[in-house]
């Protein structure tokens, strides 16, 4: 039992540094940059209809 306990709280540490570079990524390139998102990437004729 724990180890199981030991396992999730490296786990939990572990997501809580991802996070924490996610965010500094954010906030560095905006939302938009870390997943490179990019308008010139629709294809001509396919536009999307705004719902």
């Amino acid at each position: 039992m724990r180890e199981r306990d030991d396992s999730l709280s490296r786990e939990v540490e572990s997501l809580k540094s991802k996070i924490q570079e996610l965010e500094q990524l954010a906030r560095g390139r905006g939302l938009a940059g870390v997943f490179n998102f990019r308008p010139s990437q629709v294809e001509e004729g396919k536009v999307p209809t705004p719902a």
